[in-house]
Parts: structure tokens; C-alpha cells; sequence
């Protein structure tokens, strides 16, 4: 069985009810973070609305990481077979140099 049936299943006996229903497609949020949601709404504003942007946000999010880290793999992948990469080391000293000299202004750049 998958974990959303699974998770339906515990919600379902948890509350005594089905997670959805054709009156209330809703039922499955919890009650105090739908009393949240319904509280920020901006006026003519849907639940619905809400809720499908909040989705929709995330899915984008999810593929733009899914893709940098496609990219991120690729890269890293390029560089070992190449041999032309930076050790990460070398990488967070000249990071920790750049912040060290951000904080301290008036200190001579070497």
C-alpha cells in the first residue's frame, strides 16, 4: 500500500471520517491550519485558490531543485572526468577571505 493511502487510512480512523468529501473537499486539513488559511485569505480569495497556489509553488520549487541538482551532478561528473576543478577546500578559504574582509572594511586586501 502507498503512503498517501496509508496516510488517508490513519487520517480516516483518527477523525471517524473520510479525508474528502463531495461537500467538503477540504476535510482533510486539519482544522486549526485551515482556521490559519482561512484567516489569511485576501478578500475574494477561495480556500481553493489558496490551496492550488500553495501546490503549484511547489511543484515549481521541486522541479527547479530536481534540476539543479541534474545540473549540479552533471557538472561534478564533468569536472572529475576533465581534472579541471577547484577542491572544495580551496573554494570555502577564498569564501571565508571574502567574508573576513566584508566585515573588517578598513583591513588591507592581500
Amino acid at each position: 500500500m502507498d503512503r498517501a493511502r496509508l496516510q488517508c487510512l490513519r487520517k480516516t480512523t483518527a477523525t471517524g471520517r473520510l479525508p474528502m468529501t463531495p461537500t467538503d473537499p477540504f476535510a482533510w486539513l486539519d482544522d486549526a491550519l485551515r482556521q490559519e488559511i482561512l484567516a489569511a485569505l485576501h478578500p475574494g480569495e477561495s480556500l481553493q485558490s489558496f490551496v492550488t497556489a500553495a501546490a503549484q509553488r511547489q511543484l515549481a520549487h521541486r522541479r527547479c531543485r530536481r534540476e539543479f541538482l541534474s545540473r549540479a551532478i552533471a557538472s561534478s561528473a564533468n569536472a572529475q572526468q576533465s581534472g579541471h576543478y577547484i577542491p572544495a577546500g580551496d573554494v570555502l578559504a577564498r569564501l571565508e577571505g571574502i567574508l573576513q574582509s566584508a566585515a573588517n572594511p578598513l583591513r588591507p586586501e592581500r
